[in-house]
């Protein structure tokens, strides 16, 4: 459920004036690579959507890795 409010969140900040440290770009990033990822498999259903499932797992892990490396 707080992957689909992250593009929300995401374009949120890309709207405001603010400073952002580089882990909020990080995520903010992320959230709307996903975003274009879920965009361009809907837009292909037919295929097979494999490389997309890849790359949302890596952006998962991304997400979980630098959550690490910040705590």
């Amino acid at each position: 459920m707080v992957l689909q409010s992250m593009p929300l969140v995401a374009f949120g900040m890309l709207t405001t004036n603010w400073r952002l440290p580089d882990p909020a770009l990080a995520a903010m990033a992320a959230a709307l690579a996903g975003t274009v990822l879920g965009l361009i498999v809907l837009r292909h259903a037919r295929y097979r959507p494999l490389p997309f499932i890849g790359c949302w797992t890596g952006l998962y892990l991304g997400g979980i890795a630098s959550i690490i490396v910040i705590t």
